[in-house]
């Protein structure tokens, strides 16, 4: 994300954020946070550029952060909401905890970075785990970010963060929560208002507004095959690509550490067996992006395998590859399919596999578990125990 040591001495030219300062009782102005902390510049670069304010929808449920965080500020402002004690209570505590957190960063970004963490905590979207750089969702990003500001890490202070510190308050702020208590899920009433932001900032906190508009989007309780997922009918296994570019060995921890609808289904960065895998690993998953594969040297002895374990023996380097001499370990796939090998510190995203074969039996393009998975999802039933990691179907 960043180069080793951004120089903080920068921040006196033009990294420092106005702090914006509120009570709890008062509205927060969110859209001024949000976009003081885009508009912060660390040499050349904005790391948090995309907490723009007019484009961030960083949890990916087609609602602006912003009108979810207009939703958490109008409870915070009046004493009359319902369970407002508990959110206020909650957000305190998360703010709180941010600031203790980001023990490393300098004192003129902290006012208004924790106030953003403190808020997207609260909703209870995303996570973040250090130890195999792996994040997902607005929080999760915006943590992932704070990691990666000098290159080493200690943006954190030691030890943060620690997801378990952090009250969530997903069921009553989150896409898929219940802010009024009307028995419509927000991203109902959301889309119930037509997708009018302002429409949406009554209707979610008035139980006596009623109208669900679905969830078109399978934002709650569904796997998005075609989307995040993609299903290869020819050899039954499933695919998936990271949600954001990193070394080779932080995407293979990614797959190894991957979840779905909270149970734990660990998958390998891809292995390519074919020319016809190729072609629709091309055209269905990275469509023309490049992609880490499961192909590696990581030892450097010469001798590259598929991190699967598997012996498949197709090849696709492309001229002059690989060029071990210059460290160049990990296989990456290009736009055609044809592969390159670069070093342990180049990023891309990484092309997940999940080993069947599964099943399709209404041929809809989801595999009839993973259906039955993403029905499952309330009752964080377990993956099934019947072979090898990848074996549960």
């Amino acid at each position: 994300m960043f180069g080793p040591k951004v120089a903080w001495i920068l921040l006196g030219a033009v990294g420092v954020m106005a702090a914006v300062a509120f009570a709890y009782d008062e509205r927060v102005d969110f859209h001024e946070l949000m976009r003081s902390c885009a508009d912060l510049t660390l040499g050349e670069e904005r790391p948090f550029e995309y907490l723009d304010p007019m484009t961030a929808d960083n949890n990916e449920n087609g609602i602006l952060d912003v009108t979810e965080f207009r939703m958490l500020s109008r409870i915070l402002a009046d004493p009359t909401m319902p369970n407002r004690n508990k959110v206020r209570k909650a957000y305190e505590a998360n703010v709180a905890q941010a600031e203790a957190d980001l023990g490393q960063i300098p004192p003129s970004i902290v006012p208004n970075l924790k106030y953003v963490l403190g808020a997207y905590a609260t909703l209870g979207d995303g996570g973040y785990r250090r130890d195999v750089s792996y994040y997902e969702g607005s929080w999760g990003i915006v943590a992932y970010t704070i990691a990666g500001l000098d290159g080493v890490d200690s943006g954190w202070s030691a030890g943060a963060p620690d997801n378990a510190k952090y009250a969530r308050l997903e069921s009553l702020l989150s896409a898929c929560g219940d802010a009024d208590g009307d028995g419509v899920n927000n991203i109902g009433e959301f889309n119930g208002q037509g997708k009018d932001e302002w429409k949406y900032s009554d209707a979610v906190l008035d139980a006596g507004i009623k109208i669900d508009g679905g969830d078109e989007g399978c934002i709650c309780g569904g796997t998005k095959f075609g989307k995040d997922y993609f299903f290869n009918p020819n050899n039954g296994n499933v695919y998936h690509l990271t949600p954001y570019a990193a070394t080779w060995t932080d995407a293979q921890a990614y797959a190894e550490n991957h979840e779905v609808e909270g149970v734990a289904v660990p998958g390998d960065l891809a292995t390519v067996r074919s020319q016809e895998e190729s072609d629709w690993l091309v055209e269905n998953v990275s469509k023309g992006e490049t992609c880490w594969i499961g192909f590696h040297d990581a030892t450097g002895d010469g001798a590259f395998g598929w991190v699967s374990g598997e012996t498949a023996t197709y090849r696709d380097w492309n001229w002059a590859e690989p060029a071990e001499s210059n460290g160049e370990r990990y296989a990456e796939m290009t736009y055609n399919g044809g592969w390159n090998a670069k070093d342990g510190a180049a990023k891309n995203p990484g092309i997940v596999e999940f080993v069947g074969p599964y099943t399709d039996a209404d041929k809809n393009g989801a595999p009839d578990w993973w259906e039955q998975l993403s029905a499952e999802a309330t009752a964080k039933k377990s993956l099934p125990e019947t072979g090898g990691k990848k074996d549960a179907r």
